[in-house]
């Protein structure tokens, strides 16, 4: 038998901390997961101010696999808002989304940038089971950001 030690817990007396600062205190206690999932221009919100997209997003990534059909029709949308929604909630779900890796791989020269770093962050959450996706991705490594290509032909230092 494994006796274990007691583990000792600090509990402070009193918590002045305003409601804000206690929100602070939990959102940077999250873990890495919730912090890279997380969209970064989105606060801290209660439910009760969530959008119906964002209640609607949250609802399919907690039912999980039962959601990846339907998510992977929404892959196909021609609004790239849908198509990034979808590709987030896949990649909360990982693994058990293997059956969007087509569709997530085809994403990856979608004209959107915010879908194709979607569907990138989505491959790989899904993992080991999304590895038909490297040579797709090692070419994403190999082209130039069009970002860095256009502020460069535009930079007249550079001539």
């Amino acid at each position: 038998m494994v006796v274990q030690e007691p583990v000792e817990i600090e509990i402070p007396e009193t918590d002045e901390s305003s409601p804000a600062e206690m929100a602070d205190e939990i959102a940077s206690s999250a873990s890495d997961q919730d912090q890279a999932d997380r969209d970064p221009r989105e606060s801290l919100r209660p439910y009760y101010e969530w959008t119906d997209s964002e209640a609607a997003a949250d609802a399919l990534g907690r039912m999980g696999p039962a959601a990846v059909p339907k998510l992977v029709e929404a892959l196909q949308d021609p609004n790239p808002q849908v198509r990034t929604v979808a590709a987030r909630v896949l990649a909360r779900i990982g693994p058990e989304a293997v059956i969007a890796v087509p569709t997530l791989q085809h994403l990856l020269k979608d004209p959107d940038d915010e879908v194709r770093r979607s569907a990138t962050r989505a491959l790989g959450q899904i993992g080991p089971a999304a590895a038909a996706a490297i040579p797709d991705l090692i070419q994403l490594l190999e082209e130039p950001d069009p970002s860095e290509t256009t502020t460069n032909a535009s930079d007249p230092a550079i001539d």
